[in-house]
């Protein structure tokens, strides 16, 4: 495979492609939605197929999540609840990270997201910076988490959280301007 990668969410459960972080609660219903059971509490997966690099960016379409929050991920790594790590935009307007299992917050923001939402974090350098359907909503600075790959995840107080898809890739060195590129032209002495 090659990034950029992506997951409809049409299988049976999730596939090979994926790595849970700390339990098996993170599924696939076969019919286009990933979710996370209701009750489950900071469940995330992380896509395994490809190699990442520092620079990247992990995002959802939301479906539904009433009374949980939805995650999108970057520079996951880790297997336990003792071990996980992972920076993330959260559909409570957070930039958060996991650091061993423990949850800190890194960015406070007053966004809402809705069903059909896109929910995206990005980490360029020390930069954590999350999007609402392609707009920055903040930005974090943590040096923390150097390395890793982007997934998706979340807590299913509630009823649960539900996504449409997920797509996660890399993005260019913290030197390269992002967004409308302008051009000047001077004429050359003949």
């Amino acid at each position: 495979m090659a990034l950029p990668a992506s997951d409809p969410f049409n299988d049976a459960g999730l596939s090979a492609s994926w790595t849970q972080q700390q339990a098996t609660t993170v599924k696939e219903d076969g019919a286009g939605l990933a979710f996370i059971n209701s009750g489950a509490t900071d469940d995330t997966a992380f896509w395994n197929a490809d190699a990442f690099n520092n620079n990247q960016y992990g995002e959802v379409i939301l479906d539904t999540f009433a009374g949980g929050i939805a995650r999108a991920c970057v520079r996951c790594a880790g297997t336990t609840a003792a071990t996980k790590d992972y920076y993330a935009a959260t559909t409570d307007g957070d930039i958060i990270m996991c650091l061993n299992g423990t949850l800190s917050t890194l960015f406070n923001g007053a966004t809402t997201f809705a069903a059909g939402d896109t929910l995206r974090c990005e980490v360029v350098g020390t930069a954590i910076t999350m999007f609402k359907n392609g707009a920055s909503v903040g930005t974090a600075t943590d040096s923390t988490l150097a390395s890793g790959s982007a997934g998706f995840g979340g807590d299913g107080d509630g009823s649960g959280v539900f996504f449409r898809s997920w797509a996660g890739g890399n993005l260019a060195s913290a030197s390269l301007p992002r967004g409308p590129r302008t051009f000047s032209f001077q004429q050359r002495a003949a």
